[in-house]
């Protein structure tokens, strides 16, 4: 088979960094979408890519064990790493990894990125999401269409670096003629849709015009997380079924796109490079937290787990007594379990809080990325029922003078 391929990471409109790592190194590519507090997602996702770029013998040999071990080895190094560093406690990364064997393609998958594959302008998700809602649609506590907008969609059950082993899924698809592989973060697959996809991959057939569109379609549909897509294009090649050849022509590299973002490169698969995530401020750790927290509902993760995870992330909300409080952990209930402890009591009524944006706002949970950031927060609400209560006797006393007068 003939590989062509095409690449573009974004940070999208929203994040201010880039968590999702990839790999180009033909036949083995591979996604990752890193997570946890500062810096711990870039580390994340880098780690894994660079421990399978290293040992890419381990997953050309054709045993699905071997490539699985090579995962769970990632695995253990995020996991390791973030116990020896407290800046990447909580730190993890889903990870997608495909490996083309002549006409088979070896997927092996870890957390919500997805790998599909186009065929005749049919599009397939070849891997399974990790994720609660996939789990209660799998149970049929969720219709397939209820699971699209659900709020916990994007609280996922199995990441690298979480626990010290991991469970990997194993996928194996026969390759025919003009098909293509598409690896993507959760950054494309929550802007636009399946049709979407579908759209792009049929009406462009080059791989890196594709990605270049599918992530320009995520940005304009709100690119509120990093975008990744990945295109592996198969084509028969006589006499070749293994390798890509080189390529005569130069490679078209396109031009960075105005927010920074990784464009990666369309070249010879033999020379295309590894691209890291750029190093900048990281998503709120939830996204891991709530991913320990549903392990543990579900039986693969510990309480120590969870209660770990808990300590490093924290909101501003309002307890059972009305008081303004500030929590570790998440305002969401899941499944029934609530994941929150009190940190800090503010003896600040809730009801005193001046508008009522201001107090369905803190009733929801303003989620913080650290302590010192939560008691800000309470500092600021503080001096806002301040400044609102200093307003009233002026207001009362204007009210006292006009009745003075013999005002209504």
């Amino acid at each position: 088979m003939k590989i062509t391929v095409g690449v573009r990471s974004d940070t999208g409109r929203v994040r201010e960094g880039n968590e999702d790592s990839f790999l180009v190194k033909s036949p083995l590519f591979a996604l990752a979408d890193g997570m946890g507090g500062h810096l711990g997602g870039e580390v994340a996702s880098q780690i894994a890519i660079r421990i399978i770029e290293e040992d890419p013998s381990s997953v050309l040999d054709g045993d699905h064990d071997t490539l699985a071990q090579l995962v769970r080895r990632a695995n253990e190094a995020i996991f390791e790493r973030a116990g020896t560093d407290r800046e990447l406690e909580g730190m993890g990364t889903t990870c997608t990894l495909l490996v083309l064997d002549g006409n088979q393609a070896h997927l092996a998958h870890v957390g919500d990125s997805r790998a599909y594959l186009l065929r005749d302008q049919h599009l397939e998700q070849v891997t399974q999401d990790h994720t609660l809602v996939q789990r209660m649609v799998q149970e049929g506590q969720l219709e397939p269409e209820e699971a699209i907008h659900h709020p916990h969609g994007n609280i996922i059950t199995r990441a690298l670096g979480v626990e010290p082993d991991i469970e990997v899924d194993i996928i194996v698809k026969e390759l025919q003629d003009n098909d293509r592989i598409l690896l993507c973060s959760d950054g494309l697959t929550d802007m636009i849709t399946p049709e979407d996809i579908t759209r792009i991959l049929v009406g462009k057939p080059e791989p890196q015009e594709a990605a270049d569109n599918l992530v320009d379609a995520a940005n304009e549909a709100g690119g509120q997380d990093n975008i990744t897509a990945l295109i592996v294009r198969v084509t028969k090649a006589e006499g070749d079924e293994h390798r890509a050849p080189n390529h005569t022509a130069a490679p078209r590299v396109p031009p960075p796109p105005p927010d920074g973002g990784n464009t990666g490169e369309f070249q010879a698969v033999d020379d295309a490079p590894t691209v890291p995530a750029s190093r900048s401020r990281r998503r709120w750790i939830a996204k891991t937290l709530a991913t320990v927290a549903i392990l543990a509902i579900l039986g693969a993760a510990s309480y120590a787990g969870v209660r770990y995870l808990l300590s490093r992330s924290f909101f501003v909300g309002v307890d059972d007594g009305g008081s303004i409080t500030v929590f570790r952990g998440i305002p969401e209930e899941v499944a029934g379990i609530t994941l929150k402890e009190t940190e800090l009591d503010s003896n600040l009524a809730w009801e005193r809080l001046p508008t009522r944006n201001l107090k369905e706002n803190v009733r929801d949970g303003i989620r913080v990325d650290s302590l010192g950031e939560a008691e800000q927060t309470v500092v600021n609400l503080r001096e806002r029922i301040q400044a609102f209560e200093r307003e009233q006797p002026a207001i009362n006393k204007q009210g006292d003078s006009k009745t003075d007068k013999g005002s209504p």
